[in-house]
């Protein structure tokens, strides 16, 4: 009979004093780690002998930023698993197209079912897709996972039950606030572009703060002889596009207050595990930053939007995607799941877009998708404030100790 017993872990300061070392110097030794540890878990170990043999291994610890490494280490864990080809993803995209429009529909959950229990769910070049409309669920959740036991996709189909009217008046508002008669209807018209706009909290590509003296703000610390210092990134900062679209930024985030509220009851109910993670990083956000879609980030507003194959790397754990207006096409395929989701105004579906490969099919009409996300390099603000931990109290030390506690054993 074997036991699992889970205990707090040590502080770095308690770890430091253990030692008899300043704690900036354990969380100096400890960033560097980190970043062997990346590149070793993306390929192997022998990377730490190759870096050594070229006299690399003080380049990659003192002067290679961490967000750099962790980009390198997912390339080498899966350098190329979605079958869509970097130089004509265009071409990819129509091709597989051609494959959802010529494939069968499932009229009900247990054709779908028959469907998804019939092949291990990665799609080959010849293999097909199954068409599935939200509507057959009539209000009730689909949640749909591999065999081992991942999640493909999770869709809600609800929210105007659960919201009520007002839920009907989002597209038409969505309209009002960005139409124009310049804007494309029909994807299959030459040249066709949509528009996709950033309202998010980003932490990536932040500078560290590990090493710097305790006590100063990080907006007032520099390096002896810098010539220019980016203070911005070196906390978690919102897009350029939430800058420069403020007004519109607060219209959508109470137009979204109480649809990332239900987002979030669901979330906390059908994953548990998932919302605990998402949580730990907006939970802890600076006071002047407050998510309207907590616990996520922020989102992207995808006005007739009609992508081509792709993954989001740099999205935390999942997205969720929730349509809004009047449009025929523009399914969101999934090519992994082997599913193209048809789906109605104020629907919403939840996947894992940084190991699903998904696109449209073909759109005509109006409408508006809000894409809920969160930045990967949300951990480092997590595990240690990007490493300005001994230089910000703006937080809750208990609290925050446990929300990384929580992220440390969920991710184990």
């Amino acid at each position: 009979m074997s036991m699992v017993i889970v205990e707090k872990s040590l502080s770095t300061t308690e770890i430091a004093n253990l030692y008899k070392m300043s704690s900036d110097t354990l969380c100096k030794w400890q960033h560097r780690g980190q970043k062997f540890a990346c590149l070793t878990a993306g390929g192997t170990l022998y990377f730490l002998v190759l870096l050594a043999a070229l006299n690399l291994d003080g380049e990659v610890a003192n002067k290679v930023q961490y967000t750099a490494i962790a980009s390198v280490g997912r390339v080498l864990k899966c350098p190329d698993s979605s079958g869509v080809p970097t130089r004509d993803n265009k071409a990819w995209t129509e091709n597989e197209r051609l494959k959802v429009e010529n494939s069968s529909w499932a009229d009900d959950l247990t054709s779908l079912d028959a469907f998804m229990n019939s092949n291990d769910r990665t799609l080959k070049d010849d293999e097909t897709y199954i068409r599935f409309s939200t509507k057959s669920l009539k209000g009730n959740s689909l949640k749909v996972t591999d065999s081992e036991g991942e999640l493909l996709f999770l869709a809600l189909t609800n929210m105007q039950e659960a919201l009520g009217p007002q839920i009907l008046s989002i597209g038409d508002k969505l309209h009002a606030l960005f139409w124009n008669e310049d804007m494309d209807d029909n994807s299959r018209q030459p040249g066709f572009e949509y528009l996709a706009q950033h309202y998010s909290i980003y932490n990536c590509y932040c500078e560290k703060g590990n090493g710097a003296p305790q006590g100063v703000y990080p907006d007032y610390s520099r390096k002896k002889g810098a010539q220019q210092v980016n203070y911005k990134q070196r906390l978690p900062h919102p897009s350029k596009e939430l800058l420069d679209n403020i007004k519109e930024y607060h219209i959508l985030a109470e137009m979204l207050s109480d649809v990332g509220h239900y987002i979030s009851e669901n979330l906390k109910h059908h994953l548990p595990d998932v919302y605990a993670k998402l949580n730990a990083f907006t939970s802890i956000l600076l006071l002047f930053f407050n998510s309207p879609v907590h616990p996520f980030g922020g989102f992207v507003v995808n006005i007739a939007a009609c992508s081509n194959g792709h993954k989001d790397s740099m999205d935390r754990l999942i997205c969720v995607i929730i349509a809004f207006g009047c449009w025929t096409g523009g399914d969101l395929c999934l090519k992994e799941a082997g599913v193209a989701l048809k789906l109605d105004h104020a629907n919403a579906v939840i996947f894992q877009s940084g190991k699903i490969t998904h696109f449209n099919t073909h759109y005509e009409g109006y409408g508006v998708s809000f894409v809920l996300h969160s930045d990967t390099m949300g951990e480092g603000w997590v595990y240690d404030l990007n490493g300005w931990r001994q230089q910000l109290a703006v937080f809750n030390t208990t609290e925050t100790e446990t929300l990384v506690d929580t992220l440390t054993l969920t991710n184990s």
